[in-house]
């Protein structure tokens, strides 16, 4: 199969904000929901039909031309993009590539209504992209950080993923090669080594290592913060 470095975070990071939107009573039905860094926007469909308006915001226009607001989050924004309007914003995986925390979280707090909740995710275990935009791997606490600078109530602060999901990342971007002088006992470790790697990705794809054991670790695939104005 494919090598797909997005295997394990995307569906991850998918059916967290599909549970949070599905069990949400932050907001209701009509309310106004502002994608940052929507890209091309995975999440409009399921925004929708939740009941809630969707406008987008993103740095460039995407290809079917559907961003309503363009402008960059971590500088001052225009007089286009409405203040205190939104009753969500929804940030998924941009952060890492937003170099100006303090203007974008103060852009946060200005864009969002008051009661208003902002959902964010956030890669920690994941291999460089975008480059050269491509800034920070934040923690937990970094978001408790910005949140108390900002006034901003936590709401949720979780760490998603398991060992399992970071050791399939790690092989889905990952390749053994051999060097040149190894020797014949070398060649043997390297193509031992290679077999061992390859049944284990394989076994992690179809999800039988995870069925049978769990694999215990102190990294995690990335965060999921709710914050409040």
């Amino acid at each position: 199969m494919k090598k797909s470095p997005e295997r394990y975070i995307k569906p991850l990071i998918s059916s967290k904000i599909e549970e949070f939107f599905a069990s949400n009573n932050v907001v209701g039905e009509g309310g106004q929901l502002l994608d940052v860094g929507c890209g091309d926007q995975p999440f409009k469909l399921l925004i929708e039909k939740q009941g809630l308006i969707y406008s987008s915001l993103d740095i460039s226009q995407n290809a079917s031309n559907s961003v309503d607001y363009l402008a960059a989050i971590d500088k001052p924004l225009s007089n286009h993009v409405p203040v205190d309007q939104f009753d969500v914003i929804l940030c998924t995986e941009v952060l890492e590539h937003v170099a100006n925390w303090e203007q974008a979280f103060a852009n946060f707090r200005q864009i969002l209504r008051p009661g208003g909740v902002i959902v964010i995710t956030t890669p920690f275990f994941y291999f460089l992209h975008e480059e050269p935009h491509d800034f920070w791997r934040p923690t937990p606490f970094a978001f408790e950080w910005f949140a108390q600078r900002h006034s901003l109530q936590v709401l949720e602060n979780q760490k998603l993923g398991t060992g399992w999901d970071i050791l399939g990342t790690f092989l889905e971007v990952s390749f053994v090669d051999k060097n040149h002088s190894t020797g014949a006992f070398g060649t043997f470790i390297f193509k031992f080594v290679r077999f061992v790697l390859s049944k284990i990705r394989a076994y992690l794809v179809v999800g039988r290592l995870q069925s049978i054991s769990s694999l215990q670790s102190s990294f995690f695939h990335s965060v999921f913060v709710v914050l409040k104005k």
